[in-house]
């Protein structure tokens, strides 16, 4: 596989109206991405690794659409916090084949995370929101109109895995 990697400026998905992929790795890319995937028959799963340059950070994402600007990607907020960047920076998304994930342990920031009565069934709910998940990355979830962060403190295997259509091993940490 050729390896796809471009430069975009990035900014929030509520520019776009699209608030209801806050909570999730789904993005918003260019109408030319698809068309270079298209040609190159790469298209099953669509998995970008999202790279900041001037520190290193990372995360990885699916896409949700390819309706934006060209030029301009639409990512979640958590991703923002993440790649510890401002609305308009630019980014390097590199196409990446994330190796099937098995496991995974995360630790919650809020104590009131403890108190659902089923945590790990509304995990694995508000998982299928993700694609793929990436160590040292902090993402959100939704339950009962609560946001709740969560650390990635472990994947295996590697530092970043696919979570389409897997049955993940999953450790919840306390605080």
């Amino acid at each position: 596989m050729k390896r796809l990697e471009f430069t975009l400026k990035t900014y929030p998905l509520s520019f776009i109206g699209k608030s209801f992929l806050e909570n999730g790795d789904k993005i918003v890319l260019p109408q030319s991405i698809l068309n270079y995937l298209n040609q190159n028959d790469d298209l099953n799963p669509i998995i970008f690794e999202i790279l900041n340059l001037d520190n290193n950070k990372k995360c990885h994402c699916g896409v949700y659409e390819f309706t934006s600007d060209d030029g301009c990607a639409y990512i979640p907020y958590w991703m923002f916090k993440n790649l510890e960047i401002n609305e308009g920076s630019p980014l390097c998304f590199i196409q990446k084949c994330l190796e099937k994930g098995y496991f995974l342990k995360i630790q919650p920031q809020q104590k009131e995370f403890f108190q659902i009565s089923n945590p790990k069934a509304i995990l694995e709910l508000n998982l299928r929101k993700y694609t793929s998940l990436t160590k040292k990355n902090t993402i959100s979830i939704e339950y009962n109109n609560n946001i709740y962060w969560l650390n990635i403190v472990e994947v295996k295997p590697g530092n970043a895995i696919n979570i389409i259509d897997t049955d993940l091993n999953l450790e919840i940490c306390d605080i």
